[in-house]
């Protein structure tokens, strides 16, 4: 038996100058999500809520609905911190794309990055389950139908102590010093799908945080793919990476 962990919150990015995204186009891909059929834990925002159980009701999964703040992420205590390592003049120098939002929207960066966080809080609430998995609220970008799929990535059931993530391209093309790897701005692994069991999925959480903090300590911060690459090529042992694409994972079966 598995679970989906999934999750929306609304950061104001039709608001934005670039790389604006209206908040319509993205519920629809939410919904899209969440017709999922599949047991699924789905943290989203009390305006939000609503919406959810009006997607999941008649569905036959079991679904548990998490309402929360941005403010109660776990990410959001280093908001400002975020933003002084933004504010520093010297931090984008160099940068291919100072404008991308990994790199100039604090809060995209306390959502995207709160993921580890929100998978591991599905393992403490949905105690049925034994396999979980986050899937991005906007996966596939509406380009998958949902509702008629039966997803049940049992190829990945087997790999019991490493985490399993999407990667676009060879761990071999990213080095051992951080700063010289987000100054490349390539996408290596794929954040938009996850998958674990319980223990791997606490393991890699706590170190995923502890890498957080230390790159902020180094005046870095970036999205959670840049994250879990180089925790990858730091810890290989922990990560079974499928090379694939940005939809792949519902090609698992």
């Amino acid at each position: 038996m598995f679970t989906v962990a999934t999750g929306f919150f609304d950061i104001g990015r039709e608001e934005w100058r670039h790389y604006t995204r209206k908040l319509e186009v993205y519920l629809t891909y939410f919904k899209n999500v969440l017709s999922l059929n599949v047991n699924m834990v789905v943290f989203t925002e009390p305006k939000f809520v609503e919406l959810v159980e009006e997607i999941r009701n008649g569905i036959s999964s079991r679904t548990i609905i998490v309402p929360l703040e941005i403010s109660e992420l776990y990410m959001y205590q280093h908001l400002e911190k975020i933003q002084e390592i933004q504010n520093d003049p010297e931090f984008s120098v160099g940068h291919p794309n100072p404008l991308c939002p990994e790199v100039s929207k604090p809060l995209y960066n306390v959502v995207v990055c709160n993921k580890m966080d929100l998978l591991f809080k599905a393992t403490e609430l949905d105690t049925k389950s034994k396999y979980f998995v986050w899937l991005d609220g906007g996966y596939t970008h509406g380009n998958v139908d949902m509702s008629s799929l039966d997803w049940k990535p049992r190829s990945l059931f087997e790999h019991r102590d490493t985490l399993s993530m999407i990667c676009l391209e060879s761990i071999e093309v990213v080095g051992d010093d951080p700063r010289e790897f987000f100054l490349k701005y390539i996408d290596v692994i794929n954040g938009g799908f996850v998958g674990g069991y319980r223990d791997v999925v606490k393991k890699v959480r706590d170190l995923y945080y502890d890498l957080v903090v230390e790159l902020f300590e180094v005046g870095l911060k970036d999205d959670d793919q840049f994250y879990h690459t180089i925790l990858a090529k730091r810890n290989p042992e922990l990560f079974n990476l499928i090379r694939g694409g940005w939809y792949s994972a519902m090609d698992f079966s």
